[in-house]
């Protein structure tokens, strides 16, 4: 979930493995689901920055419809847009189409604020590499739960 340049927030998105014979974007569509299922969506304006929103998009709905129908009407109000940092590598049309900087209502947003985490992330390679699995869960977990609170602490002061 992303709530901002300066408020990002981590969804623990649990996904299976045997998600990977259901299709290409099975991962994606039911980590968005679950993100979904954890917030109440009522009257909140969702916008989803993907890195392939632009083949992500397409057929979304009608995955939705056939996999995750109880979600259906979310995705359906959902717009898509792509990241200023990787929409420059698309097609001139994705950067009209699903660039922020030409969506209403978008504003400055850049929606590469998450990409800010993946250096602290990596991090946690070299201390969890040794760990058996459920130790290395759990670390991680902890990980992003202290990201969150520190996110969340600092709110107040911008």
């Amino acid at each position: 979930m992303y709530l901002g340049e300066r408020y990002v927030i981590i969804i623990k998105a649990y996904v299976y493995n045997y998600l990977t014979i259901i299709g290409r974007f099975a991962y994606t569509d039911y980590a968005l689901a679950r993100a979904f299922r954890l917030r109440n969506l009522s009257n909140v304006f969702i916008n989803c920055s993907y890195d392939s929103a632009c083949s992500y998009s397409v057929k979304a709905p009608e995955r939705f419809e056939e996999k995750i129908p109880d979600m259906k009407d979310v995705i359906t109000t959902v717009r898509f847009s792509i990241d200023s940092l990787h929409v420059n590598n698309h097609q001139d049309k994705c950067l009209y189409v699903f660039g922020a900087c030409y969506q209403d209502c978008s504003g400055h947003f850049h929606g590469v604020g998450t990409e800010q985490y993946w250096s602290e992330n990596n991090q946690m390679g070299p201390q969890t590499r040794q760990m058996n699995p459920g130790h290395r869960h759990d670390k991680i977990n902890e990980h992003h739960s202290f990201w969150n609170w520190k996110k969340v602490t600092r709110l107040g002061e911008f």
